[in-house]
């Protein structure tokens, strides 16, 4: 009966790894920006750069975490909703593809805040 909903599984799984991925890929663009400019500037030899490329790294990083977090409450509450109107519990949804094993980041979005604490 739950597999015939794995379409907005795979969809929920795809969308928070983008994120993910995207998110990652940014922080690591903002950190070697500051190095590439200081490379052009011919300013690696000093510590400033490195000092500001990790504290840029880190600040993105934390804006990073409230995207993630912000994009979780979302595909949460869509999958929470799908599974009010499709008359499932969302609990055993999860228990359904957590067997597969293929698609964590869904499981990720329906974990409960105290297991991930």
């Amino acid at each position: 009966m739950l597999e015939r909903h794995r379409a907005i599984v795979r969809e929920t799984d795809k969308q928070f790894s983008m994120t993910y991925g995207a998110g990652g890929a940014t922080v690591l663009f903002a950190g070697l920006s500051v190095l590439t400019v200081a490379w052009w500037l011919n300013a690696l030899s000093s510590l400033i750069p490195w000092v500001l490329s990790v504290t840029v790294v880190l600040v993105s990083l934390f804006v990073l975490n409230a995207v993630v977090r912000k994009r979780r409450t979302a595909l949460r509450a869509r999958i929470i909703q799908y599974c009010e109107v499709n008359e499932i519990d969302s609990d055993a949804l999860r228990a359904y593809y957590e067997k597969d094993g293929i698609y964590p980041y869904f499981l990720a979005v329906l974990s409960s805040d105290e297991a991930r604490a």
